[in-house]
């Protein structure tokens, strides 16, 4: 699983980037192996509102993006990845039952 982590209008700091690796080895570690890719795409805008747009790409399957603004950039990451997690999860859930009543044919 490549991950591909990137700011916008600011350097990202080096405890904020191992932050958000920790957070995608939590969140997709199980799912790693059908992963082919997480890109990341992070920005602030004035007054501390966080987003971040996160981009997971299952290996066989189309893409899912998640897009979250937060207060704070960590609370936009965490959403982000939980959500386009959950989105993952299903469509590898799916694939998978497919591929069984497929092999019952």
């Amino acid at each position: 699983m490549k991950v591909s982590i990137a700011s916008r209008g600011r350097k990202l700091d080096p405890f904020v980037r191992r932050w958000i690796e920790g957070r995608i080895d939590a969140v997709l570690g199980r799912m790693s192996d059908r992963i082919d890719r997480v890109d990341l795409v992070l920005s602030e805008d004035r007054g501390s509102v966080g987003r971040c747009r996160a981009s997971i790409e299952p290996l066989g399957l189309p893409p899912v993006v998640a897009v979250q603004a937060r207060v704070g950039i960590l609370a936009a990451v965490s959403y982000a990845i939980d959500g386009a997690a959950a989105q993952v999860e299903r469509s590898i859930r799916r694939d998978l039952a497919g591929r069984a009543v497929e092999a019952l044919a």
